[in-house]
């Protein structure tokens, strides 16, 4: 969730994300044109809590196979080594650590948690944290100063000149998910 909210990638971008698309020393990671939407590469920078998330990515890197043997996975996100496929269950499990699912009883005792935030939110929410009007960054001493280098058009991967609206008005999701 967190590299969604960080780098605004969709879920199948996240998904796909392989150890050597990742320039751990240059701190940038490529997105192949192949597993973008709109078919272009794309470069996201690695500074800050990206930059801590993927150095902890990388240590999870190493994994004891079924036989007890250490491997090393490709993948950046992957549970014992084999890619993410299917997460519904652990973001349902992260809204309701934030208090973002709504409780409802099915068949009588069963009771089933229905997240309040879609994981696409996240990606909504990187696109507001880049608006124009938010971009700017303060130094030190309080005074705005240069804009953020990523805009939301190319952290997001629009073609439009601007973002459509759902992706800049959103409020964030930050409170907890991440």
């Amino acid at each position: 969730a967190l590299f969604g909210y960080l780098g605004g990638w969709r879920k199948g971008e996240i998904i796909s994300l392989r150890w050597p698309d990742v320039d751990r020393r240059g701190r940038v990671i490529q997105l192949r044109a192949e597993e973008s939407k709109n078919g272009h590469p794309r470069t996201l920078a690695l500074e800050g809590e990206l930059l801590a998330l993927v150095e902890r990515r990388w240590a999870a890197r190493l994994i004891t196979t079924s036989a007890g043997d250490p491997a090393v996975t490709d993948w950046v996100f992957h549970r014992d080594g084999q890619p993410i496929v299917d997460f519904r269950k652990a973001w349902t499990t992260a809204c309701a650590r934030a208090g973002l699912v709504r409780v409802v009883q099915v068949e009588g005792k069963r009771v089933k948690r229905i997240p309040l935030k879609l994981f696409h939110d996240l990606r909504r929410a990187a696109g507001h944290e880049r608006h124009p009007r938010r971009r700017a960054r303060k130094g030190s001493d309080g005074h705005v100063g240069a804009p953020h280098p990523l805009d939301a058009r190319s952290v997001l991967d629009h073609e439009r000149a601007r973002p459509p609206r759902r992706h800049q008005a959103h409020p964030g999701v930050r409170g907890g998910l991440a």
